[in-house]
């Protein structure tokens, strides 16, 4: 008995078997290959986009092999994959028409003439939900009989066949909609007829073999051409001018040799450096790329004094558009000035973190800047370490920023003793702020990095871990405990499952689910050494009510017993959802997601603003897509919402995004924050209070939507400073104010 496309997938996932793989090729590259060759003019082209399809297939097997539909999966990916081919190859002649550069020797493709209800066909079929879609491509594009595609969809004949009429008289409706009318039976005769073309031996089983040998890269034209698109995005109109040649010619050479060529083993292509699209280098990058000023003598006190001015004017100037904290050219050129100066730099570094007259500016901003450059000092600079201990001691605010700063220094043995008194002073804090400091990460790298150096100070630490009263410490202390002789104490693990069980007993439910989400981090980092925690994360992955933390649960659970796999079918999913994740964002850097990719892309900050282009470019509308790009706004700055509303206007140049000013939410933060200050230290919630310095940096436009939902988080925490926030807001949108007084009025949900 012939085994069906689940078996053969899961045969060449977990068996590599080339004989179950190249018979899904055999099986479906006609399906394949006529629908890019319906949406191609160019022969190659289409071939090039049928062996996309199935290197996609291919890398995708083990995710695949449960799907309802292999059939539909693959007409879905193969139109999607051609529409984005077509729009590239449109978009590269209207290029090279501009440019005057190319002129091909060969002569003009004729543009694709087939019936017109297959094609339009092909786009309508998106519409429809999954499983009809997929009922309509087995019964009419690869002819199965009612009784298969019952069987292949998981019902009865019978429904199958009132399932593929329904199906029919929603693909006729979509089909007027685009201006082409035509019978019922005149649409079933037309898919069957035309449907599929059968492709050739010699064709599928170069497809089969190079689709195995792909090894999760391609190179084919399509994607080199996408890639050369995102190199483009943003450059002059020389620098496009000029590529846009470069694309022609690859192209042409593609087109006359009929193949893509492979690299021969343990050799890197050449043109996948051009399918991965080109980025800008980070704001840190750059300023390293920047020309250093030669200091050829020492600076005199009129340079020194000028240098300082331009060096606080730098700290203290307005976020840029893109929303970079990162120190720009002329902070660096400042300091530049200085050479071997650095007590001076340090003391003028100083000045501007503690500085009264900049509050004009937003003192999160002048002191996050300050801490980056101070990275750049010796760490020996006289008063340095100690500035730094300080400011974390006492200010919560720049906690992380000034830990941070002292890792990037580097901390060694004889720091530990001044970093544990640090971790004792956090105990008496409401609530304290140990869990959410950098610090007992930076004490269980020191006593990793040197640990017979460190061992004279672990009775220290364990001092701490026995005698403080404060339960946030404690865990802290424990979490710093974790990879050390002491890692098998019951006292540390009990610490530990404190903070996963019950979140530290903390009184909101945010606070304890900030606590849970720190321990599962912290667990996962500690490796096997957390293994007595195995019982406290399966009951976090399997009860919590929070997503992310079920997911988190779940992979640190792989990460500290990964043979536990086998074992537990709900770790292996999540496993395979994070590889899975992974992937995407793989497919998405190399220009080789599809659409279902790109939108569950949306969801993952990282990838949100590729996908959202990717998208865009695509031109592939679908019910679910704008709504995912507006809601991948959050968090982004001004310079990528932008261009997330470029690619949704490209997709539907009507569809409305609504932007409320960045000084409605600048008014709501200031009026927040005021709030904030007049309230005695030991009722400030560092929670309340990082939210709000969030969107005072975060110095852009937004959605009502976001407005919002941040009104929510602040109600949640804090309903008087949420209510001070609205003020704020009615200082310049009163409407908008309006809808966040009735939020906050609104009874939480249990």
């Amino acid at each position: 008995m012939a085994m069906n496309d689940g078996e053969l997938l899961q045969a060449y996932a977990l068996e590599r078997s080339e004989a179950a793989f190249t018979e899904l090729v055999n099986r479906y590259v006609g399906l394949v290959h006529s629908v890019a060759s319906r949406h191609l003019a160019d022969p190659s082209l289409a071939q090039e986009v049928t062996q996309s399809v199935f290197v996609l297939l291919a890398r995708k097997a083990r995710s695949l092999a449960g799907h309802p539909s292999l059939a539909g999966w693959l007409h879905r990916t193969a139109w999607q994959i051609a529409a984005r081919t077509a729009r590239t190859e449109q978009r590269r002649r209207h290029w090279e028409a501009e440019a005057g550069a190319f002129v091909s020797e060969d002569p003009p493709m004729p543009d694709p003439d087939p019936t017109p209800i297959v094609p339009a066909l092909d786009e309508a079929l998106q519409e429809l939900p999954q499983s009809d879609r997929n009922a309509i491509v087995l019964r009419y594009f690869l002819r199965k009989p009612l009784r298969d595609v019952g069987a292949a969809l998981g019902t009865s004949e019978a429904a199958a066949k009132m399932r593929i009429r329904r199906a029919l008289d929603q693909l006729r409706t979509l089909l007027i909609r685009r201006g082409i009318t035509c019978s019922p039976a005149a649409l079933a005769a037309a898919m069957t007829e035309q449907g599929v073309a059968p492709a050739s031996a010699a064709f599928a089983a170069h497809v089969a073999t190079t689709a195995m040998g792909a090894g999760g890269t391609t190179t084919s034209i399509p994607l080199l051409i996408h890639g050369l698109l995102g190199l483009m995005n943003g450059t002059k109109l020389t620098a496009l001018i000029l590529a846009a040649g470069l694309v022609a010619v690859l192209s042409t050479v593609a087109l006359r040799s009929g193949r893509t060529q492979s690299a021969p083993d343990g050799e890197a292509d050449p043109s996948l450096a051009l399918a991965k699209p080109a980025e800008p280098p980070p704001a840190s990058t750059a300023s390293r790329l920047l020309p250093s000023p030669r200091v050829t003598a020492e600076p005199t006190p009129s340079e020194l004094e000028a240098a300082r001015q331009r060096l606080r004017t730098a700290l203290a100037a307005p976020l840029p558009k893109s929303g970079s904290i990162e120190l720009g050219p002329d902070a660096l050129e400042a300091m530049a000035t200085f050479g071997q100066r650095q007590n001076e730099l340090f003391a003028t570094l100083k000045e501007a973190f503690l500085d009264p007259s900049l509050a004009g500016r937003p003192r999160g901003l002048v002191q996050t800047r300050a801490l980056l450059a101070m990275r750049g000092l010796d760490k020996n600079v006289p008063g340095l370490t100690s500035f730094l201990l300080e400011t974390a001691r006492q200010d919560v605010r720049n906690n992380a920023g000034a830990i941070w700063t002292l890792r990037k220094l580097g901390l060694e043995p004889s720091d530990l003793p001044a970093l544990i008194r640090l971790l004792e002073d956090m105990a008496g804090g409401n609530p304290s702020p140990a869990p959410w400091s950098p610090l007992p990460d930076a004490i269980r790298e020191v006593f990793l990095q040197d640990p017979e150096a460190a061992a004279a100070h672990l009775p220290d630490l364990v001092r701490v871990f026995e005698e403080t009263a404060d339960p946030a410490v404690r865990f802290s202390a424990a979490s710093a405990l974790l990879q050390t002789s002491y890692s098998d104490d019951p006292r540390v693990i009990e610490s530990i499952r404190s903070g996963l069980r019950e979140g530290l007993n903390y009184s909101s439910a945010d606070g304890r689910n900030a606590v849970v989400g720190i321990a599962i981090e912290r667990a996962s980092a500690a490796g096997a050494a957390a293994k007595p925690l195995i019982p406290d994360l399966l009951e976090v992955a399997r009860t919590s009510q929070e997503s992310y933390q079920r997911d988190a649960a779940w992979l640190a659970i792989g990460q500290i017993q990964p043979e536990l796999r086998a074992q537990i079918p709900e770790l292996d999913q999540a496993m395979t959802r994070d590889a899975e994740t992974r992937q995407a964002r793989e497919d998405i850097s190399q220009g080789f997601a599809t659409h279902d990719d790109l939108i569950r892309a949306l969801g993952d900050p990282a990838t949100a603003l590729k996908a959202a282009t990717a998208l865009g470019d695509t031109g592939i509308q679908s019910p679910e897509a704008i709504p995912a790009m507006i809601a991948a706004l959050t968090g982004m700055d001004e310079n990528s919402r932008d261009q997330v509303v470029e690619a949704i206007h490209r997709l539907d140049p009507q569809a409305q995004v609504e932007r409320v000013p960045a000084d409605v939410m600048l008014h709501g933060a200031i009026f927040a924050e005021s709030a904030f200050d007049s309230r005695p230290a030991s009722e400030r919630d560092p929670r309340v209070e990082r939210l709000i310095s969030d969107q005072r940096m975060h110095h852009t436009w937004r959605t009502r939507d976001e407005i919002l939902t941040v009104t929510k988080k602040l109600a949640d925490l804090d309903v008087q400073i949420a209510q001070a926030f609205a003020n704020g807001i009615a200082e310049a949108d009163p409407a908008l104010a309006d809808q966040a007084r009735q939020l906050i009025a609104r009874p939480a949900e249990p």
